[in-house]
């Protein structure tokens, strides 16, 4: 994925044409704001709506969180990375559900850095936890301290005013770059607040190859921390009954996804290992009442077809003995 990193929103009649014509003419470039100097309203956002599409990253200042401010976020749900910044403007209570729905939508978002939070703490909680549900990985939370001179504000110590959020890794930071190197930067070299907790789960089910030419039979998908994928499954197609088991790995430099290549696929009508196969998961979303969605790609004999299907939770989290050796 090619991201352009802009230094501000264009403006002026030349520069909004020579976006437009770029964004027209390259579709294989997205863009980002993320690490812009000064943060954007969701005001100044709306010349740029009609490719909302195609931002990565937002730097963004919320004022009051109102019904017609959150109307100008609708158009950039595929972002990666945010960075959050709140004026002193108390939050209107009554409107904050439309702001929190947003956020919901933020499904590919990957960090979000708060350089400046809510008055009120009560809605940096609801922000993080809406921010980091139904993720496949842990959301880095950046919690972004300012510097005067050769102190630091006088509450970047103290742990106790940092939400802690469900499905996330959180750290403090006084320079946060948004990208997958400042990321890395910031794993390996900021303060780390907090982790989120390891998750054993397991689920069943089947999986449409695509929309129904085929079933794959999912006897069991464990899910090891979102680092990684256990599967194990069965199936037929025009070559007969087969079976086959993997391990697929979280690949976040790759653009985020989960894969296993060249995994052995066994036919119960040809000898072992005559044949194998590549799986990628690129959407696996875990719901709240114990639903696991998949949408990914099957990779075989040179060609590839689409799968989906929504699993069901396993009460049991026993590994399958020859991956978890393996």
């Amino acid at each position: 994925m090619n991201i352009q990193e802009l230094t501000s929103l264009p403006t002026g009649r030349k520069a909004i044409e020579d976006f437009e014509e770029l964004a027209e003419n390259s579709p294989d470039i997205y863009f980002s704001l993320a690490n812009t100097k000064q943060p954007v309203s969701p005001e100044e956002l709306s010349s740029s709506s009609s490719y909302g599409d195609r931002f990565k990253g937002l730097n963004l200042e919320m004022d009051c969180c109102d019904s017609l401010e959150v109307e100008e976020l609708w158009a950039f749900t595929n972002i990666e990375y945010l960075k959050l910044n709140f004026t002193d403007c108390s939050i209107n209570e009554r409107d904050f559900s439309s702001f929190q729905n947003w956020l919901l939508e933020l499904t590919e978002l990957k960090a979000v850095v708060l350089s400046t939070p809510p008055k009120d703490n009560e809605y940096t909680k609801i922000i993080m936890e809406s921010l980091s549900v139904n993720k496949p990985y842990p959301l880095t939370v950046i919690y972004q301290t300012r510097v005067l001179g050769k102190k630091s504000r006088s509450n970047a110590g103290n742990d106790n005013l940092y939400i802690h959020a469900g499905n996330a890794n959180i750290y403090q930071a006084t320079k946060v770059t948004l990208d997958p190197k400042g990321i890395k930067d910031i794993i390996q070299n900021a303060k780390k607040l907090s982790t989120t907790q390891a998750k054993e789960l397991h689920y069943s089910g089947h999986l449409e190859v695509e929309g129904g030419e085929w079933v794959i039979d999912v006897k069991s998908l464990y899910v090891d921390e979102f680092k990684e994928l256990v599967i194990s499954l069965e199936g037929s197609d025009e070559d007969g009954r087969f079976s086959s088991m993997c391990r697929l790995n979280w690949l976040e430099e790759e653009g985020g996804f989960y894969f296993a290549s060249r995994v052995p696929i066994d036919y119960v009508n040809y000898r072992p290992d005559s044949e194998t196969i590549s799986i990628k998961i690129k959407t696996l979303m875990i719901g709240s009442m114990g639903e696991c969605h998949i949408q990914g790609s099957w990779l075989q004999v040179g060609e590839e077809w689409a799968i989906d299907g929504e699993l069901t939770k396993v009460s049991t989290t026993k590994i399958i003995e020859k991956l978890a050796i393996s």
